[in-house]
């Protein structure tokens, strides 16, 4: 499925092929909801400034004016680097699993990208940890939702409820920081942690 921003370039690219393609049709296409499409369609004509219009007579959409291109999106070489950077370590520092999904949005914002793996290097290599469990703590740190904890420290399984406030990485290993019920500070190393629940996966 394309993302938000993939989506909005395929519909202006579909309604600008002159076929007037309707509700129905759009949303059987990109297998959005109405409300869904309705949002893309005002995003690109008060966003984008694409000159969109809905033809009763045709029963669909049209650009009105089509010589009117989206706006270019294009990344200098020096952002492109920072990001490519910042991938880099985010797959060093959270381990190889981090790399398909990271390089992948990458390439989405700079299809021609390349590697720096000759041009930059790091020392400390941390424990491996879960992308999936990653990704759900930055959702619940993000939405201040309370998760419950289920860790091992010393082979002894403990599990506890906390609300969470971000992610540190520090000497080497990240740790998920936050409040506990009695609203305390925890610092929650994640290679320890064994199970977390309250974060819905999408």
């Amino acid at each position: 499925m394309p993302s938000r921003l993939e989506r909005l370039v395929l519909i202006d690219r579909r309604i600008r092929a002159g076929t007037y393609p309707g509700v129905s049709d759009l949303c059987a296409m990109f297998e959005i909801k109405r409300r869904t499409l309705y949002q893309d369609i005002r995003e690109l004509k008060d966003k984008l400034g694409m000159d969109i219009r809905f033809h009763k007579g045709r029963n669909g959409y049209y650009n009105a004016s089509p010589r009117q291109e989206l706006p270019a999106f294009q990344l200098t070489t020096e952002e492109y680097l920072l990001l490519l950077t910042g991938q880099q370590m985010l797959v060093h520092y959270g381990g190889p699993s981090f790399d398909p999904l990271s390089f992948s949005a990458l390439q989405k914002l700079a299809p021609e990208c390349f590697t720096l793996s000759a041009a930059i290097s790091f020392q400390d290599k941390p424990p491996p940890i879960s992308l999936k469990l990653f990704l759900n703590l930055l959702k619940a740190c993000h939405a201040k939702k309370s998760l419950e904890i289920a860790t091992h420290p010393n082979n002894e399984e403990r599990c506890r409820k906390l609300s969470p406030q971000f992610l540190s990485f520090q000497n080497c290993q990240w740790y998920l920081c936050g409040h506990a019920e009695d609203e305390s500070s925890v610092s929650i190393s994640l290679t320890s942690i064994t199970e977390c629940t309250g974060v819905r996966d999408e």
